[in-house]
């Protein structure tokens, strides 16, 4: 086509349609809502509230690290924490939501920096290696597992930073 606004427009009426056919449903949007405000509710957040993402991913690390093209470490928290720009460290009204599958990460935020704003969603989790590659729903529960998504992945987006590793998760939640 030698008219490139008709590309464009053709290509946005079809994501527009691709949108509204996989839109979540009625249900499904309530309790996504839900969720959130309770997260928001437990930690006093409001929609002001400037945070960074930090996406520590660890559960399936150790099993096929020497399998996988692009290999997973097993990364401190240090490490993740030394990537957030000072200015936000230092502000005492800065949150950091942290995104794991790892208990060991929760426990290590609380226990190296006492002084962080943390805030994560509470849920089942593996511990270390214990969940493996296969086991990606821990609650044993799909439905609250997509609505725990869901909801993360809009958490997220209110958020200004994002540290992480490699992750395909991590990627679609700065999308």
């Amino acid at each position: 086509l030698k008219d490139q606004n008709l590309v464009e427009k053709v290509s946005t009426r079809g994501d527009n349609a691709y949108k509204f056919m996989t839109r979540k449903q009625l249900w499904l949007r309530r309790a996504v809502f839900d969720f959130k405000q309770q997260f928001k509710l437990k930690y006093n957040n409001s929609d002001n509230d400037d945070c960074t993402v930090i996406h520590v991913r660890r559960s399936d690390v150790v099993l096929h690290e020497k399998l996988a093209p692009r290999k997973r470490y097993y990364y401190s928290l240090s490490a993740y924490v030394n990537q957030i720009p000072e200015e936000k460290c230092n502000n005492t009204n800065h949150t950091i939501f942290l995104l794991t599958d790892d208990t060991i990460a929760l426990r290590e935020a609380h226990q190296i920096y006492p002084e962080l704003r943390w805030r994560y969603i509470d849920r089942p989790r593996h511990t270390g290696s214990s969940g493996g590659f296969e086991n990606q729903t821990p609650s044993r529960n799909p439905a609250l597992e997509v609505i725990i998504m869901l909801a993360t992945f809009e958490l997220a987006g209110e958020c200004s930073v994002l540290v992480h590793g490699i992750s395909r998760f991590a990627d679609f939640l700065w999308q």
